[in-house]
């Protein structure tokens, strides 16, 4: 009877799982205007960072760029040192980071309103960040 009870929690167990396109957590797109893609980070560090030490984090963009050094782009090795900062890399420059930082803020405030009060952070891939 036992083995019987656990083989159907089993199954309704695999019914539940939610293996769709429609399911964020597999699915995941860039939103246009909001989310933000973590660029020279791990996602082991990154927890690391936030449980375990229990620091905060912030969002450092990209400095602006003059036309002339545009053309020439080195991939330099990413240091130890960035992978254990409290400042997560992104490409954007400040005004894109400052804007899309704000519509994903204000999306998650509406979409808290409608789930109930349930908080979602996804980390799709290795390093994004919504």
């Amino acid at each position: 009877m036992i083995a019987s009870i656990l083989t159907r929690l089993e199954s309704s167990r695999k019914e539940l799982l939610d293996l769709g396109l429609r399911n964020p957590l597999l699915n995941y797109k860039l939103p246009a205007g909001k989310g933000l893609h973590i660029v020279e980070e791990q996602s082991a560090a990154i927890y690391d960072i936030l449980v375990r030490e229990g620091k905060t984090m912030s969002f450092l963009g990209r400095p602006e760029k003059k036309q002339e050094e545009e053309a020439v782009q080195y991939n330099e090795p990413v240091s130890k040192d960035a992978l254990t900062d409290t400042r997560l890399q992104t490409n954007e420059n400040q005004v894109t980071l400052h804007s899309r930082l704000l519509n994903t803020y204000y999306a998650a405030r509406d979409e808290h309103g409608r789930a109930g009060g349930e908080h979602s952070l996804y980390f799709p891939g290795d390093v994004a960040v919504v």
